[in-house]
């Protein structure tokens, strides 16, 4: 008899049929002419399915290569998946198949924003609010300009992290990338603008003494002080000269907080 497991497909209608006489496997095997075994393992396992030896793991890309992509977000968290592929040298699949391989070991999560302001930053904050708490800011004309990111890296845009970690951190809302030049004046609860400055992301002294001129008149007989930040084109000479030009100078000019992050 032989001991085979594999049988012919009218050798297994037999053993159905005879199964639905109620025979039993000690009959069944003599009449078919197979090993008892062979019999009782066709009864128990009718389809025989193979395992495969990398069930559960991922066929795209080897172990190993999932094991650099971890480091590689221990080393650097917050990188895309694209970015992730790049730095480790493997080759750039679909966004899809991507984050599907990250999953692995890494997850994507937001960044955490962490202020510019250490202690010091504080104390010198808390030392000017208690040099201009007389102030009536109702009356005050402050002045700034912001920069406006069109493009580049988003602060707030979701990276790889590995699994346990903590979240990366980011300092700026923007980072790097274009974009545009922001001027605009608060008094009081009113806000006076915003414009667009033509020099896009840069304004020279010149160009700063030029541009609010049409802007801030109106308002100087309003305005009791003047707020301005200390960026380098309002340190400049010419920059001193206008303001004492629309008479912010002396008592009516209010220094910016010091350590300011602007």
């Amino acid at each position: 008899m032989c001991r085979k497991y594999d049988l012919t497909a009218s050798e297994k209608s037999v053993i159905t049929s005879e199964l639905a006489k109620d025979k039993s496997t000690l009959e069944i095997f003599k009449i078919i002419g197979r090993y008892h075994q062979t019999v009782k393992y066709i009864i128990t396992a009718p389809t025989k399915i193979l395992k495969r030896v990398d069930e559960g793991q991922s066929r795209a890309v080897s172990q190993r290569s999932l094991l650099r992509f971890k480091r590689e977000a221990v080393k650097n968290p917050g990188l895309t998946s694209r970015e992730q592929f790049k730095h480790v040298g493997v080759k750039t699949a679909s966004r899809t198949t991507r984050c599907h391989l990250l999953k692995n070991v890494c997850k994507p999560v937001t960044s955490v924003k962490r202020t510019s302001l250490n202690k010091l930053h504080v104390q010198n904050h808390l030392k000017w609010a208690e040099d201009n708490m007389k102030v009536d800011f109702s009356k005050v004309l402050i002045t700034d300009e912001t920069r406006a990111a069109l493009d580049g890296s988003d602060g707030r845009i979701k990276g790889w992290v590995v699994n346990g970690r903590d979240r990366h951190q980011h300092l700026r809302r923007q980072q790097r990338g274009g974009g545009i030049m922001i001027w605009a004046d608060i008094i009081g609860d009113i806000l006076v603008g915003p414009w667009k400055v033509p020099d896009r992301v840069k304004m020279t002294a010149d160009a700063y003494i030029i541009f609010p001129r049409e802007h801030i008149e109106p308002w100087l007989k309003k305005a009791k002080d003047h707020l301005q930040d200390n960026h380098d084109i309002h340190a400049r000479y010419c920059a001193l000269a206008f303001s004492e030009e629309l008479g912010f100078c002396g008592s009516r000019k209010i220094n910016w907080p010091a350590c300011s992050p602007d």
